[in-house]
């Protein structure tokens, strides 16, 4: 046995679904390389007991390979490592754009509600151009691997043009430089696009679109409706149905007390209109939705409630045949804390988080700028997960989000933990993912657990 295996030990950062996918097995999950591991009872009692020489050679390899077991007697230096390097990485450059602060919608809960009032900006032909150039600045000088964008609003296809004259110039100058280019469109979708427009989309680099429904027809409508009060439920189910011809659709599901038991019925609705292999669904909690009171607020659950009600709806949305986001699961340090991560407001603006778009205070840049302010700095090196050190959950929330603290506590620096809500979804989802794998069959089908 090497030196390294002997003083090997499960690792902290390590979570565990027992007796899944039946008795006698148990799924392990790292966090923190993100690796995922079907064991049989036997070699997991051989870890829990210290016992880590009894495992057969190639599992115990296996292990430490995938990070489940560790050698490491300072974890702690591992997950700064992880921090550091995703911070300072050049292998990929983004940006969130906003072309427009206008919408359509008056959603009980937007996010932008403080913001709407006082601003209305429309992204210009100026303001893309220079959007296009600075984009371009990056390639050049940081030489990433791929380059991606999300549009986003208000609603951002009140002003379309943009995407297509930013996506038309970025996709031809990655392509000289050998980068590979993409971008979503995250859009409440009411506003349709022509079959040629999507078409042109998908050759500049369209991956995929985000939609929201909260619920069944009724309950969306209420959450979701039009400034004058129509609601968009049907728009937005004609939309998704031409989407998914020509890109993957995400539907986002915001839950919270007023539609958490209405989402099986959400789900059944979309299964009779056979979106089920179509679409991707995506529960998210709901946070707050500004730092002014609203009292929509008030419907938020906290975050156990929240994580029981995921646990009824999973199984529902995988009877169903529909695939679910790894919310929870393929997440890490947030853009804030990234060098290579931005979000840019329809004047130019460039912020380092979507939340603070629009708030003047928290703007890093322009665009039209060679530099940036000493926010930027500021906002990148806010280790927040510095006090998180010894939660298996951190390589996933980096220490919480700064603008949940913002909204929260009115100070984006104090740390608001949420290690009640991963706990509660983390594994749930995980598992969900894997139910129908070949291999989770194979178990399930088999009796070797019984030799165990």
């Amino acid at each position: 046995m090497e030196e390294n295996e002997k003083s090997a030990h499960m690792s902290r950062y390590v979570l565990m679904k027992k007796d899944w996918p039946k008795e006698g097995y148990n799924l392990l999950f790292s966090t923190l390389t993100k690796s995922v591991v079907l064991i049989e009872k036997r070699f997991l009692d051989n870890i829990e007991n210290n016992e880590v020489e009894e495992l057969p050679e190639e599992v115990r390899k296996g292990l430490l390979k995938e990070g489940i077991l560790t050698d490491s007697l300072n974890e702690s230096q591992n997950l700064r490592y992880l921090f550091q390097k995703a911070k300072f990485s050049t292998k990929s450059f983004g940006a969130m754009i906003l072309t427009t602060f206008d919408c359509n919608f008056k959603c009980e809960y937007c996010v932008e509600n403080d913001v709407k009032d006082i601003r209305s900006e429309n992204m210009t032909d100026d303001v893309s151009k220079n959007i296009i150039e600075w984009v371009a600045r990056n390639i050049y000088e940081r030489h990433p691997d791929d380059v991606e964008l999300v549009y986003y609003g208000g609603e951002p296809l009140l002003n379309k043009n943009p995407i297509f004259s930013i996506s038309k110039e970025l996709f031809k100058i990655s392509l000289d430089k050998k980068v590979s280019f993409s971008f979503g469109i995250i859009t409440n979708g009411s506003v349709s696009l022509s079959s040629e427009e999507m078409e042109e989309l998908k050759d500049y680099g369209l991956k995929y679109f985000q939609v929201t429904l909260d619920g069944p027809e009724f309950i969306h409508n209420l959450r979701r409706p039009y400034k004058s009060g129509k609601g968009s439920f049907s728009d937005i189910l004609i939309n998704v149905k031409k989407f998914v011809e020509f890109a993957p659709v995400f539907v986002r599901v915001n839950i919270d007390r007023t539609n958490a038991n209405s989402i099986g019925e959400l789900l059944n609705f979309l299964y009779k209109e056979g979106l089920s292999s179509k679409i991707v669904i995506d529960f998210a909690p709901r946070i707050k939705s500004g730092l002014l009171p609203h009292f929509c607020d008030a419907n938020i659950m906290p975050d156990k409630a929240f994580s029981d009600s995921l646990k009824e709806v999973l199984p529902i949305a995988r009877n169903l045949g529909f695939s679910v986001a790894k919310r929870f699961v393929e997440i890490g340090p947030c853009l804030l804390t990234s060098e290579s991560q931005f979000v840019i407001d329809p004047i130019g603006d460039i912020y380092k988080c979507s939340g603070f778009v629009g708030r003047k205070e928290f703007s890093v840049g322009n665009v039209k700028d060679e530099h940036y302010s000493s926010k930027f700095i500021e906002f990148i090196t806010m280790d927040r997960w510095e006090q998180c050190l010894d939660c298996p959950y951190v390589p996933l929330c980096g220490g919480g989000c700064a603008y949940e603290s913002f909204v929260t506590f009115g100070d984006y620096r104090k740390r608001l933990c949420k290690k009640a809500l991963f706990a509660g979804t983390t594994m749930e989802v995980l598992a969900n993912s894997l139910y129908n794998k070949v291999e989770i069959q194979k178990v399930l089908e088999s009796d070797l657990w019984k030799k165990s």
